[in-house]
């Protein structure tokens, strides 16, 4: 088993699932790619345009800021 986490939601990686994400875009040639779970990196891009990933999202605390809730929101009401 791998020890390493996923970057945007902190889960082990494990060896399954598993895509590789560029935070600065190819098209604006990126080159650094990151281990990632499948369904983190779609819902990055299913939410942003490559030019948004490039302009505001291309560190994992600003897409992290977008894409985790908090986990206070996961709490139930007493």
């Amino acid at each position: 088993m791998s020890d390493a986490l996923c970057p945007l939601c902190g889960r082990p990686l494990g060896k399954a699932h598993v895509d590789r994400h560029h935070l600065i875009p190819k098209t604006y040639k990126g080159r650094e790619q990151f281990d990632i779970h499948k369904i983190c990196h779609q819902k990055i891009h299913s939410t942003f345009t490559e030019h948004e990933l490039f302009k505001s999202f291309h560190t994992w605390e600003a897409l992290r800021e977008v894409t985790i809730q908090p986990l206070g929101s996961l709490k139930k009401p007493i």
